[in-house]
């Protein structure tokens, strides 16, 4: 029988309800669950989280007198109708609980979760007793887990009970080893309320058989199916996990995994063992980037973290990257105008505080890393000394020299002195406004004092004199260090021309550990551009170069001489021995340094040590200059609030290698698969010879955007689900009651709100894991990706199943059981082909196809122009998977079936089994961040503000606030543009928001569900909260 689940309207139906049953036209006082995110949860074990509890916080809603319902009355009216729906699993075992009736929780436990296969070990079962899966928590929300995750719900829930349980293993009886019976299927609750069905206008997808069918006979008409792997146990030959209960009447042994077990009826042996737990697997997130300052392939992690998969379902893990000011201050910032962010893995959902999760280090768009560590702000590993509040009144005048030859990035150098010359100290990024042309610019304090950092770049070759190898070499850089390291906080290291990056060494202040890197004696090439190269991506403040200058395998690139004059990092080139002196001159000019032909040790000695007598400016700020723009550029540094100011003038170039950000990546890894998305950019493997200035925008515009990854066992309750997204909605009440009062409205919008991608649940339910007669052996993965950009075009909404999961088959005849597998992932890709306009289905829908094995699709596309796009969206499938592609290779589309259990995973270009859309608007509208509502949620991050439940969170904030020099214009709280009225924007901004939560939530009814409503609010005369 066919079988819909409708997306109901439920916001007019209960308007209408309302209005029949209160004639006054008021609601009535109701406690309804979680209205705000505060929430209470219960747990055996609080360290992981991983609780069952449902939110139970309570909030009274008070209506005036005069006016009627507003949107987030109505969405309490709907959160208290789900509450009743029988798919509510959590809160009726919770219901369940406060009874104390063990009979009744072990039936709720034995009748609603099904039993799933687990992968062999060592061709035995005994995972059977040990294994976890989702958890008890994931187990109860999906109705689905392994045999001792069910086990453990029921020890959970007994002893939430208030009894004393714990499991234990046994060997069933003969008369109940059948699979048959161990894994049969269950009726599942239904999602129940009272509504009119002939009023939705969009199915949730439980996708009809007769859909699946064409596609499913297609695949198999390509793949000849095989027996599935057996992950059936031999039951005579396992133990199970069962539950051992106390009660007042004695010990009872509860077996919930037989459908024919009543409570107290053991189903076991009489010999009893105990078991321990065998956690869940656990997964590792990953974002990080890829810079013009990095090697060609090489990436820089901005944060990671890992969670066992028991916290993770049900959950969701968000990954984004936050510009460090409040939402206030946000609301009235144009994009371009953010530079600095902090990268966040944050997790969400059921049974969290806000703001659960990691950070990485503040980094700019430029590249640098701006880290706090004992007290002390770092950028890219030096220290800023302290602010001094009396300084900048001290400026009385301000030098400056320009260095634009890594034009779009300047570097400036100051030199403030005070009335009477002397240099003034301990200046903040806040004490200094920097414009171009008038325009204020967002721009880095690198330094606030000169602090060394000297890289010694030597050649170990053979050709060169005995005064610069070994121990001579050695001492000469210990002498020099020597009076390096009389600045505080400074550093020195050594690099070997040619030595591999598993050599490098770090930067020390101990001539100890610098004796001992020189002794090491790595690298022996002669590649000289490609060791600058490297050499410069260190960071140094100074390069002393050591070197016959004879150049073997190496060439200076376009690239790399960009880098070298980019970077501003002065190369003392030492010519040594028979010297190649002009390539040892064009690397000093290049880098802004000196080139001197040494003798010997001594006069090499002198020249270092007399170019050490003049150090750079103090200080040192850099930004990105617009790249568009006269070729004459004016640049003035001020003090803030002081007379003291400077101005200069820099020639940009006609043409210039561009520098920034080039690729953002996710990669999750479990076990011992790791799979890598491209969020926005150029795939991870691809050259930097193929970056364009598109490349750079579309980067630039993913730093406001976000990737969800949703993580969930069996099928979720849809009105467990629905709940949860109801309560982001109601994040939005708050700004909505003071919307009238400046005051308070601007610190309750800095608050913050969630965001939950809703229709991303949606594959979660195109399979009925109750009923199905395949079923996932792990956790399931869903990633959500949300890029805005600056232009439509570039915007993109994906959804992309990873593939780790793989579906298992609870048919005792094995090729049967191959073809359900099959049949159960091909009914997940029938989702993307009803919710976005490209997917795998419909690319392939006109193609002819023919079956490929993963191994063979490198010689099939051997020199083809899409080859890399084959390459780079296969790399996931190894032997053991089938590729279903297009005769002619085109488009980059492609199923992946997997052999040994008939798991199919629809496949796109870019390797993401998803589909994508775009829509809305970019992200540099004339208001900002303002006009880019539907991706404020993803700047804004949770409700509270994740940094500010973050400790290490905070450090970052310290740490924009004393190195980054904001250009967003003065006022607190920042004031609009010109042209726009404060109040009616906040008002606008309120009500847009609510509105928009709705309506993106669940785009296909939730009109319906607004115009229903707004049509019964005006026949009952109740005024509209927003206009």
């Amino acid at each position: 029988m066919n079988k819909k689940l409708l997306f109901l309207p439920l916001l007019a139906a209960l308007v209408l309800a309302c209005s029949e049953s209160d004639n006054s036209h008021n609601l009535p006082n109701n406690n309804s669950n979680n209205t705000s995110n505060n929430s209470t949860t219960t747990s055996n074990n609080s360290t992981n989280n991983d609780s069952i509890g449902t939110n139970n916080s309570s909030t009274t809603n008070e209506t005036s007198g005069t006016v009627g319902p507003d949107d987030f009355d109505v969405l309490r009216e709907v959160k208290s109708a789900l509450e009743l729906s029988p798919d509510q699993r959590t809160r009726r075992a919770h219901k369940l609980v406060e009874t104390g009736d063990l009979a009744q929780i072990f039936e709720f436990v034995r009748d609603e979760i099904r039993v799933t296969p687990v992968s062999r070990l060592n061709q035995r079962f005994e995972p059977m007793a040990s294994r976890s899966l989702f958890g008890p928590r994931g187990t109860l929300r999906g109705g689905l887990g392994s045999m001792r995750d069910k086990a453990e719900l029921l020890e959970f829930l007994f002893e939430e009970a208030g009894f004393e349980a714990r499991v234990r293993v046994a060997r069933p009886l003969p008369e109940l080893q059948t699979n048959a019976l161990l894994f049969a299927a269950k009726t599942p609750p239904a999602f129940e309320i009272d509504y009119d069905a002939s009023q939705a206008t969009e199915t949730l997808i439980a996708p009809e058989e007769s859909e699946a069918d064409p596609l499913f006979d297609r695949l198999i008409d390509l793949v000849q199916p095989t027996a599935a792997e057996n992950y059936f146990p031999d039951l005579e030959d396992v133990s199970l996990p069962i539950v051992e209960v106390q009660t007042p009447e004695g010990t009872i042994i509860a077996n919930p995994h037989f459908a024919n077990l009543e409570f107290g009826e053991p189903g076991v042996g009489d010999f009893l063992q105990n078991s321990d737990n065998t956690p869940t697997a656990s997964t590792r997130v990953r974002l990080w980037a890829r810079h013009t300052d990095d090697e060609d392939f090489e990436g820089r992690t901005l944060v990671e973290g890992q969670w066992l998969d028991s916290e993770l379902i049900g959950r969701r893990i968000v990954a984004r990257t936050r510009a460090p000011l409040t939402l206030s201050e946000l609301l009235f910032t144009r994009a371009e105008q953010l530079h600095h962010f902090i990268p966040m893995l944050t997790l969400e959902g059921e049974g969290l505080p806000d703001g659960e999760g990691v950070s990485g280090d503040l980094f700019s768009t430029r590249g640098e890393r701006l880290s706090l560590s004992e007290g002390r702000v770092h950028v890219d590993g030096l220290p800023l000394d302290p602010a001094r509040a009396e300084a900048a009144d001290e400026v009385r005048n301000i030098e400056l020299e320009i260095d634009a030859a890594g034009f779009p990035r300047i570097r400036v150098l100051a030199t403030p002195t005070d009335a009477n010359g002397n240099v003034v100290s301990n200046l903040q990024a806040e004490n200094f406004l920097v414009t171009e042309d008038t325009s204020e610019v967002g721009a880095t304090l690198r330094q606030n004092r000169y602090i060394p950092r000297v890289l010694f770049l030597v050649d170990r070759s053979t050709s060169i004199p005995e005064d610069f190898r070994n121990e001579s070499l050695s001492q000469l850089g210990i002498d020099i260090a020597t009076e390096v390291l009389q600045t505080p906080d400074a550093q020195v290291s050594v690099m070997g021309i040619g030595e591999s990056r598993a050599q490098r060494q770090p930067f020390v202040s101990d001539l100890v550990e610098l004796e001992a890197q020189f002794d090491a004696g790595h690298g022996s090439g002669s590649a000289l551009w490609d060791a600058l190269s490297e050499a410069v991506r260190r960071k140094p403040t100074l390069i002393v170069l050591i070197t016959d200058g004879v150049v073997v395998g190496s060439t200076l690139t376009p690239r790399i001489e960009s880098e070298i004059r980019r970077a501003g990092v002065p190369v003392l080139a030492l010519g040594v021995g028979e010297s190649n002196a002009p390539t040892l001159e064009e690397a000093a000019e290049l880098s802004g340094g000196q080139y001197f032909e040494a003798s010997d040790a001594a006069s090499a000695k002198s020249f270092i040590e007399s170019e050490l007598q003049d150090p750079p400016a103090p200080y040192l700020l850099t930004y990105t200059a617009p790249s568009e723009g006269p070729q004459t550029r004016t640049l003035k540094v001020g003090i803030r609030g002081f007379m003291a100011e400077q101005e200069g003038t820099y020639e940009a170039p006609a043409e210039s290698l561009p520098a920034g950000f080039v690729g953002l990546y996710l990669s999750v890894e479990r076990d011992g698969q790791s799979i890598t998305r491209t969020l926005a950019g150029i795939p991870p493997e691809a050259p930097m010879d193929s970056v364009s200035a598109q490349t750079f925008e579309d980067v630039q515009a993913a730093f406001l955007g976000s990737a969800t990854l949703l993580v969930e066992g069996g099928m979720p309750a849809f009105s467990e689900v629905l709940d949860e997204k109801i309560d982001t909605m109601l994040d939005y009440e708050p700004m909505w009651d003071a919307r009238e009062n400046a005051e308070e409205f601007w610190p309750t919008l800095d608050q913050g709100f969630r965001s939950m991608p809703f229709f991303a649940y949606r594959h979660f339910w195109g399979v009925d894991t109750t009923q199905e007669q395949a079923l996932p052996g792990a956790p399931r993965f869903v990633l959500y990706t949300d890029r805005p950009g600056f232009r439509p075009e570039s915007i993109e909404r994906r959804v992309d199943i990873l593939p780790f999961t793989r579906w298992h088959s609870t048919l005792d005849d094995l090729s049967e059981g191959w073809r359900a597998a099959l049949r159960a992932s091909v009914k997940e890709a029938l989702l993307e082909a009803a919710y976005f306009e490209e997917s795998t289905i419909s690319l392939l829908d006109q193609e002819t196809l023919e079956a490929l094995p993963a191994e063979d699709l490198n010689e099939r596309v051997e020199g083809l122009p899409n080859a890399a796009n084959w390459l780079y969206s296969a790399e996931s499938f190894d032997d053991d998977w089938t590729l279903v592609i297009p005769s002619d290779l085109e488009p980059v589309a492609f199923w992946a079936i997997h052999e040994p259990t008939g798991t199919a995973l629809a496949i796109v270009d870019g390797g993401g089994g998803s589909g994508s859309t775009g829509g809305g608007n970019p992200v540099n509208s004339p208001l900002g961040l303002y006009d880019s509502i539907q991706y404020f949620y993803t700047i804004a991050g949770f409700k509270g503000g994740v940094w500010v439940n973050l400790e290490i969170a905070k450090a970052k904030q310290v740490a924009y606030a004393t190195a980054a020099i904001a250009n967003l214009g003065s006022g607190m709280p920042f004031t609009p543009p010109a042209g726009t009225d404060a109040p009616s924007t906040a008002i606008n901004f309120v009500c847009g928001e609510a509105e928009n939560a709705v309506l993106d939530a669940i785009p296909g009814w939730a009109r319906f569900i607004v115009a229903s409503y707004n049509r019964s609010a005006a026949a009952l005369g109740w005024q509209r909260a927003c206009p």
